[in-house]
């Protein structure tokens, strides 16, 4: 869809583009080579956009300095020694997780965004308030939505996405999601956390679609569990760590 680059200059900008080099958004061809083939007319100093893109940075320093690291004090502290906490503290722990998580992510996305704006450059937007969606699918249109497309354009569709068989679509999206928790890191509870989120989507499009759509509140409310939990299963080390952690979170 992309004509070739024939200036290695221009492509080795693309490729190692600094502001979302290690940790994203991932910048699309289709969308930054445009604007790296325009990159001469790119006023240096323009007080708008640079104003701008440094409000967005620090909005993402903000994030990432006062939120997530301040949570995560108190998140390694409960996740670190899970079996001598109560219910109640790993429960509160799994909250925390769950803001940390996202204002790490988010905190980094809008740091490259505004980093990358002050030099002249738009970045895709990584997350749109993924915690008021009312389902996971929905979720997860709003989370880290440059991986989702992503793999969407590069893995779901060329596998026949869901215009196939019930069986058949069961599979890509199984595939599609062990790809993603293994695309985290190469360990069983990245993986399990992938295929928790495929039972999930399945569920939801064969059996719980219209519970949902009757109670957008219910949905959040749905939501937000099933997400607190996939996180725990996310940070766990071990897989049996994380069903413990889980199991006692409720009382187990």
């Amino acid at each position: 869809k992309v004509r070739a680059e024939r200036n290695i200059l221009r492509y080795a900008l693309f490729v190692s583009f600094f502001p979302q080099l290690i940790s994203g958004p991932i910048g699309r061809a289709g969308s930054l080579m445009p604007q790296i083939d325009n990159c001469e007319n790119i006023k240096v100093w323009d007080r708008e956009r640079i104003c701008s893109g440094l409000i967005i940075a620090l909005w993402g320093y903000f994030q990432k300095l006062v939120i997530a690291d301040r949570a995560s004090i108190f998140v390694n502290e409960i996740f670190s020694a899970y079996s001598t906490f109560g219910s109640v503290e790993l429960l509160l722990g799994a909250i925390l997780y769950t803001v940390q998580i996202y204002c790490d992510f988010s905190g980094y996305s809008h740091i490259a965004l505004g980093t990358a704006k002050v030099i002249g450059f738009d970045l895709t937007e990584n997350f749109d308030a993924p915690y008021f969606a009312a389902s996971v699918k929905e979720f997860w249109r709003r989370w880290h939505m440059s991986l989702g497309s992503w793999f969407r354009d590069y893995l779901y569709i060329p596998l026949g996405g869901n215009r196939v068989s019930a069986g058949r679509w069961i599979f890509n999206i199984a595939v599609v999601w062990a790809a993603t928790g293994l695309w985290h890191g190469a360990a069983w509870n990245f993986v399990a956390w992938g295929v928790y989120f495929a039972v999930l989507l399945v569920l939801e499009k064969l059996f719980l679609k219209k519970w949902l759509e009757r109670s957008p509140a219910r949905g959040h409310i749905y939501v937000m569990l099933l997400v607190i939990i996939s996180f725990v299963l996310f940070d766990a080390a071990t897989l049996r760590g994380a069903g413990e952690t889980i199991g006692a979170m409720f009382g187990a």
